[in-house]
């Protein structure tokens, strides 16, 4: 999945993956390739996203929610110590607007995920008045609840039901908490203050007696499900599409690779990035293999000059696919010595 996004007169292709990251996330990334691009100057912190129709996307909701493959969005971003509204497509509107999605994305609680509550307007048989707020009592997963106590986190709550315009005349009545993973028992209640349920929300939602809802709200993004996971659990950042999750054969090749002079912790950082750019590497390395590593033996500097082709190939150095490559991990070891 691919982002096309336009920033003060850019406009710059990011891979995403499968879209699981938040907009702020994608905020931050046009902000650093525009940097780049219209280097020097100093970064400049991303205000408010928008597509292509306007609408401004919050900055915690994952992208495969809000965005489809090759999907267009606006990035505004600070200019100087002051908001300044531009005058260009994709501006901002308001200092009100940047400054609720600069609370949203930097703020107190842009740690916490989104947990939605949405009133769906049916046919007929869901014809009833629409309820003015929701209430309900949020319990912290055990898991989180050390770093998320309960007491300060958790417990009872009330929010508004607010429109939110969709798109094409099209509006969802949504109410909206910040909080860490989790669950939630509420109610929609009605402007006579009585409560009621939803009928057009899917029916897991009702609890057995049918007398409230019931949903749990996990990481919404690629965040360990727990709080202390193995070091395999862990979700990897890549993002790349031609990463190795579709590549069987990255497990097998870094199970094989020994990197005792990496501190453990580095190892982790070292794998996310091996596996982001192994169809790269294996590439690289296969290019290398059919060059010869004779050439490592008449020019010894060829592969000290270049120490992270050598590491390229030292990770398929277990593939074994060529008939170089144990001459291949013997010279890369006595490189690194």
């Amino acid at each position: 999945m691919r982002i096309v996004a336009h920033c003060h007169g850019e406009k710059f292709t990011i891979a995403v993956g499968d879209g699981k990251q938040h907009v702020r996330w994608l905020a931050l990334v046009t902000a650093l390739r525009y940097q780049k691009q219209c280097y020097p100057h100093s970064f400049r912190v991303p205000l408010q996203v928008k597509n292509n129709e306007g609408i401004v996307l919050r900055p915690r909701m994952p992208l495969c929610e809000e965005l489809t493959d090759m999907s267009e969005v606006f990035v505004d971003l600070r200019d100087g110590a002051e908001n300044v509204a531009l005058d260009q497509e994709g501006a901002i509107d308001s200092a009100l607007d940047t400054q609720t999605w600069a609370d949203e994305a930097y703020g107190p609680t842009s740690n916490l995920r989104i947990c939605k509550f949405q009133w769906k307007v049916g046919g007929k048989e869901y014809d009833m008045p629409i309820p003015v707020k929701v209430r309900g009592e949020y319990t912290v997963a055990a898991n989180w609840a050390t770093m998320f106590p309960q007491n300060q986190f958790g417990g009872k709550f009330e929010i508004p039901l607010d429109p939110v315009d969709i798109g094409d005349g099209n509006i969802d009545w949504l109410a909206i908490k910040s909080a860490p993973p989790g669950s939630a028992k509420y109610n929609f209640i009605l402007e006579d203050g009585s409560e009621t349920i939803c009928k057009g929300l899917p029916d897991y939602t009702l609890a057995q007696d049918g007398s409230h809802h019931f949903e749990e709200f996990p990481w919404e993004c690629p965040i360990a499900a727990d709080p202390l996971p193995d070091a395999d659990s862990r979700p990897s950042t890549a993002s790349s599409v031609d990463g190795a999750e579709v590549d069987p054969r990255f497990d097998e090749d870094w199970d094989t690779l020994k990197l005792r002079w990496i501190e453990p912790h580095m190892k982790l950082r070292v794998k996310d990035v091996l596996k982001e750019f192994y169809s790269i590497l294996v590439d690289l390395y296969d290019s290398y293999a059919f060059m010869g590593l004779d050439l490592a033996v008449e020019d010894p500097t060829t592969i000290r000059s270049g120490r992270h082709y050598a590491f390229a190939a030292a990770s398929k150095s277990a593939i074994q696919r060529t008939k170089y490559a144990k001459r291949g991990e013997e010279t890369y070891a006595n490189t690194i010595q």
